[in-house]
């Protein structure tokens, strides 16, 4: 289990597995145990019967061979991971020796382009908010003539606007942090180039005046989820949610997410 988001994170990886009536053991996050001794005892209070969910926390030297051991049990049906590309590929792998399903939500490295007709107040807050979880990367189509916005924020760490990046520069990696590369583009064609030259892809953001030119711009990108006009896309559990490349494979909420704990059976006679 990730630290990002512990709370959020516990429900989701929970909900659908409980529906589609499985057991669960989960792995609390070594930053947060303590949210997950909660979330379970909200559930046992709740009347959930023992044994249903299985939480468990073990020391950090001691994960991979826990995760190793329970990849291997037979009971085991299917692993489900948050957190980092460099741990997924290992937990793929192991999956993948024993032929055992997995779902793999990771990190993102998200890019918000904001056209030419955009709200620039708008955009401005939404990026700084997304700065906290999408680690943003702001793709700028040129035609704003002087037209400037500025946005004061409260945080630990002031916004940093990065220009000048190149694709070979780390930025483009993920960063918690309230930190954005910018670029500046001429047209669509270049928009789609910067916005898709990236490992990561689990969440973009689009800004724009003009529903059909947002559509229009989002068929273009290679990304799981794209909101319009807003980078707060976590929160919503109506929505699949899921990455693309190194982003991860698979979706949780929604009746996708049902459908990655369930298998269909044919029955004749």
């Amino acid at each position: 289990m990730n630290r990002n988001s512990p709370y959020s994170i516990a429900v989701q990886s929970v909900g659908a597995p409980l529906a589609t009536g499985n057991t669960i053991i989960l792995k609390a996050s070594v930053f947060s145990p303590r949210v997950f001794w909660i979330f379970g005892s909200l559930l046992k209070d709740a009347s959930l019967p023992d044994g249903v969910l299985n939480i468990f926390q073990v020391q950090p030297k001691d994960v991979a061979a826990i995760a190793t051991a329970l990849i291997e049990h037979e009971d085991v049906k299917k692993i489900t991971f948050t957190g980092s590309a460099s741990v997924e590929s290992m937990l793929a792998a192991q999956c993948g020796e024993v032929l055992k399903l997995c779902v793999m939500e990771l990190g993102g490295k998200a890019r918000a382009i904001v056209l030419e007709d955009a709200d620039l107040q708008k955009a401005a807050v939404q990026c700084v908010i997304g700065l906290s979880f999408m680690g943003t990367l702001l793709i700028w189509v040129r035609g704003f003539g002087d037209r400037k916005s500025t946005y004061e924020s409260e945080m630990r760490l002031r916004p940093t606007i990065i220009e000048g990046v190149t694709p070979v520069m780390r930025i483009h990696e993920e960063l918690l942090g309230p930190k954005v590369a910018l670029f500046a583009v001429e047209s669509k064609e270049e928009t789609a180039n910067i916005a898709n030259d990236s490992k990561y892809w689990l969440a973009a953001a689009v800004f724009t005046e003009d529903l059909k030119k947002g559509l229009r711009v989002s068929r273009m990108i290679d990304s799981g989820t794209i909101c319009i006009n807003s980078t707060i896309w976590y929160g919503n559990a109506n929505l699949p949610r899921g990455g693309v490349k190194r982003s991860g494979f698979g979706r949780v909420n929604a009746c996708e997410d049902m459908e990655e704990f369930l298998w269909s059976k044919s029955v004749t006679w």
